[in-house]
């Protein structure tokens, strides 16, 4: 995994940003990575019967954290932004969840680099919120 280096923007940066700059917000560019790592663990495991439904709720949690940043963010509104950073991180929550629930399946390390991932996202948006809110 990269070092934490860059990962977070300043909120005040954010708030700042030209709409086409969202990438630069640790918080999505998290959210992607944790996108494309779910999407490669679990893609193998998509055709089980058993699992089939769990990992098309996994990927689509993990998809609607980077759709609810894209949406808010477009919105151009502090207000909304605000609400729409709490929804992505019940999805980043969700997703933290559900990780538990496939080590059955997967490698160990798999299971542990998607929590963690998702436990950055989580820590991101919370970080991001307080900041937001405070002002």
């Amino acid at each position: 995994m990269p070092g934490a280096e860059g990962r977070v923007i300043h909120v005040r940066a954010l708030e700042m940003m030209p709409r086409s700059k969202l990438e630069d917000f640790g918080g999505y560019r998290k959210a992607l990575e944790l996108f494309d790592v779910i999407v490669a663990d679990l893609t193998p495991f998509g055709r089980h019967p058993v699992c089939a439904g769990l990992v098309r709720q996994q990927v689509d949690a993990a998809d609607s954290i980077c759709a609810n940043l894209e949406e808010g963010y477009g919105r151009g509104s502090k207000k909304e932004f605000i609400h729409i950073i709490r929804i992505a991180r019940g999805s980043a929550r969700e997703v933290l969840g559900r990780c538990d629930g496939f080590r059955h399946w997967l490698r160990a390390e798999a299971v542990v680099g998607q929590s963690s991932l998702a436990n950055e996202v989580v820590a991101i948006l919370s970080r991001s919120l307080k900041t937001l809110e405070s002002r």
